[in-house]
């Protein structure tokens, strides 16, 4: 099966290689992509060339946006249909109005306002939030901060704020595909809370899974994510979705 897999903001698309590697070991064939801004023109136009000859679209965080605002694009312009698995993924990851499930603006502008003026200070907290609520935190930010020097910071500041213009909720009620949503209970980035207002948009498409984890399990228990979505992979082979 031809998967793409979009990680999400802020730590490159290295982080994501053990789940990679997990999907490949199962036979899968894996593009792994960097976050992208799908409001250039010229780049959503490369990325929907690509993507029309893969069969699924996974991301996570704000990958799972960029994966579902792919889907959606595909089969406005192209009329291909492609499942979608959202990992720790917010429609809309800045609170707005009647959605309150998700990071208030105020603090979303106090982290804006260190990545400007200090990104490799604003990477480093960014890891001590995408690990907490895990059982160990600060060893799993320590992990993720040693790899920093990897990150393109000047990327990662530049696209920032798509975290904050991503709106995806008209897409989720008109998308006629299925989509997989897998939230944490411990996750501090997406509230988990938010999955009954996600289920609740599009009842009949979307199926909607809670893991006993945190935003950052995709990075430190792939093989719970694997898990949780083997099913839907296996539907998604056999082209059974109606199972949902």
């Amino acid at each position: 099966m031809n998967i793409i897999v979009i990680t999400g903001w802020g730590l490159g698309h290295h982080v994501l290689k053990p789940f990679v590697d997990l999907l490949e070991a199962e036979g899968h064939k894996v593009d792994l992509w960097d976050i992208f801004d799908p409001f250039h023109p010229k780049i959503l136009a490369e990325k929907i060339s690509r993507a029309e000859y893969s069969q699924l679209l996974i991301g996570w965080s704000l990958g799972g946006q960029l994966a579902l605002y792919l889907a959606h694009t595909l089969q406005t312009q192209r009329e291909i249909d492609l499942p979608v698995i959202c990992c720790m993924s917010n429609p809309s990851f800045v609170a707005q109005a009647a959605w309150f499930e998700a990071m208030p603006q105020v603090q979303y502008q106090q982290f804006s306002k260190l990545m400007n003026s200090n990104p490799l200070k604003g990477l480093q907290r960014f890891c001590h939030l995408v690990t907490m609520g895990s059982e160990e935190p600060l060893k799993r930010a320590k992990t993720l901060q040693n790899n920093l020097s990897y990150i393109d910071l000047n990327y990662q500041k530049k696209h920032l704020y798509l975290l904050e213009q991503l709106d995806l909720r008209e897409m989720l009620k008109n998308h006629p595909s299925k989509i997989l949503f897998l939230f944490s209970e411990q996750d501090q980035l997406v509230p988990c809370k938010v999955a009954e207002k996600v289920k609740y948009i599009a009842e009949d498409r979307i199926e909607i899974q809670i893991l006993k984890g945190t935003h950052d399990s995709i990075l430190f228990e792939p093989k719970l994510i694997l898990a949780r979505i083997s099913n839907f992979l296996e539907m998604s082979i056999s082209g059974e979705f109606e199972a949902f």
